[in-house]
């Protein structure tokens, strides 16, 4: 049924071109894609021929000929609910953490300035930790 649906809406001429002249090459092809197109239920493929039907009476260049898997990505446009939540924004943090959150990068900061510097030997060699900006 898909096959044929698709045949009638884009005619033998592009059908034939695509998939071949003969019955036995439509034959594979239907075999190949039966797993796929078997998982929609029949109101699913209506939903996707109105939508390809809706899409080729736009123009839209990109369904100009039979594209089996961009035919059936239309059925994904379905959905009624946003995949993602949005979640509402964070309080921001206290000053105090914000402080110790602070002095410990400049803690790091200058540990790494005086290691590279070679005046500590190692990172346990720490330098006082000061308050100033």
């Amino acid at each position: 049924m898909f096959f044929s649906r698709l045949t009638t809406i884009y005619g033998r001429g592009k059908v034939k071109s695509l998939w071949g002249d003969s019955e036995d090459q439509l034959k594979v092809m239907r075999k190949e894609w039966a797993k796929t197109v078997g998982k929609f239920s029949f109101e699913d493929l209506d939903i996707i021929f109105d939508r390809l039907r809706q899409k080729l009476a736009d123009g839209n260049p990109d369904y100009t000929w039979p594209d089996i898997p961009k035919v059936l990505r239309l059925a994904r446009t379905n959905c009624r609910h946003a995949s993602h939540q949005v979640l509402p924004r964070g309080l921001p943090e206290p000053e105090s953490v914000k402080q110790r959150r602070m002095a410990r990068g400049r803690l790091a900061v200058q540990t790494a300035k005086a290691v590279l510097a070679g005046s500590a030997c190692s990172l346990e060699e720490k330098p006082e930790v000061t308050h100033e900006n």
